[in-house]
């Protein structure tokens, strides 16, 4: 049955202003009041493509300025994938459709060990299936999927972080929409506040040149804003070439997150409980472009 997020979303706002712990279903927080282990997903590339076989020697890794031991490098491990889908009015037709298709060819592509959730936003942020182990839950809730409304686009994506951050899979929330957000309780500024505290990875794909894009929503605020959101969680945003290539652009986004590298550290000769740490992620002796989220929060105290 169809689950309301309203409460759900009122609970991680209230939390997020108060930096307290605290999730829904009993899963561990997306909000920490003190940090023990830090976790940062990497994505390393040289030219355009992963390069693999890294181990922890090869990265260097500051908090704050200080350098860190690694306890951990590694690209593998379960995922925990949360789809966030637009179906606000705009995307019908063909273009829901292939969202829909994409979205299937995306479940279909996940292994035993991870688990997928289904979000749709629209007026309304829902929860279609919530961290399932079974594909066809998910095709089913995809195949009842109808386009109405505005889009709550920032509380959707505040919504798939909570269902997949702080758990022992990797985290990640992939998200479409073709326009901006028009109908959120939330501030794109309050949603990466939140990031700041998860470890979840955004990655978003938009489309807005293949469909109808909501009135009066300028496509390059849409971009600037939503690019600004993944920068923020160590994610990346893609432009939708084709309905008929979302699917290939879902499965390039997963290929991309499981090639990505999982590093972990206790952090040493810093605090612990004392608001914004800035992270800088290196390899050693590469040419390589790095990827990930700036940092995180130590405390409970604003980000800065």
């Amino acid at each position: 049955m169809k689950q309301r997020l309203c409460l759900i979303l009122a609970l991680l706002i209230a939390a997020h202003t108060a930096g307290v712990r605290g999730t829904p279903g009993g899963e561990q927080a997306v909000f920490r009041s003190a940090i023990d282990l830090v976790r940062l997903d990497v994505l390393v590339t040289s030219g355009g493509r992963p390069i693999t076989g890294l181990t922890a020697g090869d990265f260097t890794v500051t908090d704050n300025g200080v350098p860190q031991q690694l306890k951990m490098a590694s690209a593998e491990g379960d995922v925990a994938v949360a789809l966030v889908l637009d179906t606000s009015a705009s995307v019908q037709g063909s273009a829901l459709d292939h969202l829909v298709s994409a979205s299937q060819t995306l479940v279909a592509l996940l292994k035993p060990g991870d688990t997928v959730s289904l979000v749709t936003v629209s007026s309304r942020v829902s929860l279609e299936a919530g961290s399932i182990r079974e594909p066809g839950v998910i095709s089913r809730a995809l195949q009842d999927a109808r386009s109405a409304g505005r889009t709550a686009l920032w509380d959707g994506l505040l919504a798939g972080a909570s269902l997949v951050a702080g758990r022992s899979q990797r985290s990640l929330v992939l998200a479409f929409t073709d326009g901006l957000d028009t109908s959120s309780w939330i501030t794109r500024e309050q949603l990466e506040e939140s990031l700041k505290r998860s470890d979840a990875v955004v990655y978003a794909v938009q489309s807005g040149d293949l469909y109808k894009p909501e009135p009066g929503a300028p496509l390059q605020r849409a971009r600037r804003e939503l690019q600004s959101v993944a920068n923020q969680a160590g994610g990346d945003v893609f432009q939708a070439e084709s309905g008929a290539k979302l699917a290939q652009q879902f499965r390039a986004i997963l290929e991309e997150f499981r090639s990505r590298y999982l590093l972990t550290y206790e952090p040493a000769g810093v605090r612990r409980d004392d608001g914004w740490h800035r992270v800088d992620v290196r390899v050693n002796g590469q040419r390589a472009k790095v990827v990930t989220r700036p940092g995180y929060v130590a405390s409970g105290a604003p980000a800065k």
